[in-house]
């Protein structure tokens, strides 16, 4: 998990966008939680019995910003408007898979998608069958 890290934020574009996201939500749920009032004067009040939850806030903020997509795509809308209207809906989930438009470039257009490959074992948390797995790997991992 360090190398993806490194990867993503070593690049300065992706900080800024991250920093960007932890403070969007920070001061929005700031505003929204009644911590932070803007008229008539910006004052910020966080008192004892609100500590934790304000902490909290904090805490989601910080890592909404930290978040790092298992697919990042840079996508070509010439080249992909198209296939998106032709992929067929995911049989039991009735929606669009972006990875299935992706799977049609490929065979569209060998050059059609460059990618850079990382690996690490990640599990799957789709449903809520897949919570014993998860648990399992966790166990095993940490």
């Amino acid at each position: 998990m360090e190398n993806s890290f490194k990867l993503v934020f070593s690049n300065y574009r992706y900080s800024t966008i991250s920093i960007l996201i932890t403070l969007g939500l920070f001061f929005s749920l700031s505003i929204v939680s009644e911590y932070l009032f803007i008229e008539p004067y910006v004052v910020f009040a966080v008192y004892s019995d609100t500590a934790f939850n304000f902490s909290l806030i904090v805490v989601i903020s910080i890592l909404a910003g930290m978040v790092v997509s298992m697919n990042i795509f840079r996508l070509d809308t010439d080249a992909m408007l198209p296939l998106l209207q032709e992929t067929p809906l995911h049989p039991e989930r009735d929606e669009k898979e972006l990875t299935e438009t992706v799977r049609m470039l490929v065979r569209e257009r060998e050059d059609g998608m460059f990618t850079v490959p990382l690996s690490e074992p990640v599990p799957d948390l789709t449903n809520l069958k897949d919570i014993s797995t998860v648990q399992s790997f966790i166990s095993s991992n940490h």
